[in-house]
């Protein structure tokens, strides 16, 4: 029996101690490897433990340390107190809209247009009926608007001159939208915006914003908006 002292070099560069694990040659490199293993570059930072008999050693689970926060994959899992700074917007924005009031398209747009208040002064939400509408039904629109004059012209355009009603005991804002058809081809539409008291009648005009062309006009009403009054 021949004894060889010394050491061999091993697949990942590092030296050990005589003889090499049972099953390993060595290739061409000189290092020894498992005959089962592919030589490769080992990864950086990779370097395993050897115990007696050349398996390699891996800690367990339990001993590893834990992540650290830039180890963390996905979002922080919500805790109480972002449960409560979540809970003080929503109450600080409910509180908010009580009172807020917004100018869209040159209208005041109030908590007034959306909810009713009975005597205790508690708001109390309801479906509009005919004299709350914002946006006007069609049947709306033939009760409350009405054509005076269509016209067109190669100089001024098609125009549209008519009234509005306001049946409510304040005054109302109204955006009005008139479609327009020249020749039986659509126009650009037109827009009146005027404000009406409470029970009274308005004149109002509106033109289309296509350039003037002859021919026949037809003129319908498109979106008209009513809402409270600045």
């Amino acid at each position: 029996m021949v004894f060889v002292s010394g050491t061999y070099v091993a697949w990942n560069g590092r030296e050990y101690p005589w003889p090499p694990p049972a099953g390993w040659e060595q290739r061409s490199d000189g290092r020894y490897w498992p005959v089962d293993q592919t030589p490769a570059t080992p990864a950086a930072g990779f370097s395993p433990q050897h115990g007696p008999s050349g398996r390699s050693v891996y800690a367990l689970p339990e001993e590893l340390p834990p992540p650290d926060p830039a180890d963390r994959v996905g979002p922080r899992p919500m805790r109480r107190r972002s449960i409560v700074a979540l809970g003080t917007g929503a109450l600080i924005l409910v509180l908010f809209v009580q009172f807020f009031e917004l100018d869209i398209l040159g209208f005041r747009v109030s908590q007034e247009d959306f909810v009713a208040f009975d005597n205790g002064d508690e708001p109390d939400f309801f479906e509009p009926d005919f004299g709350e509408e914002r946006e006007l039904s069609d049947e709306s629109k033939d009760a409350l608007l009405t054509v005076i004059e269509c016209s067109n012209s190669a100089a001024e355009g098609a125009v549209l001159t008519g009234q509005v009603e306001n049946p409510l005991d304040s005054a109302r804002s109204y955006l009005i939208g008139v479609e327009f058809f020249v020749g039986g081809e659509r126009q650009l539409d037109g827009f009146a915006e005027l404000v009406v008291e409470p029970g009274q009648r308005a004149d109002f005009v509106a033109r289309s914003a296509s350039p003037g062309q002859d021919g026949p006009v037809a003129c319908q009403f498109g979106d008209v908006f009513r809402v409270i009054a600045n």
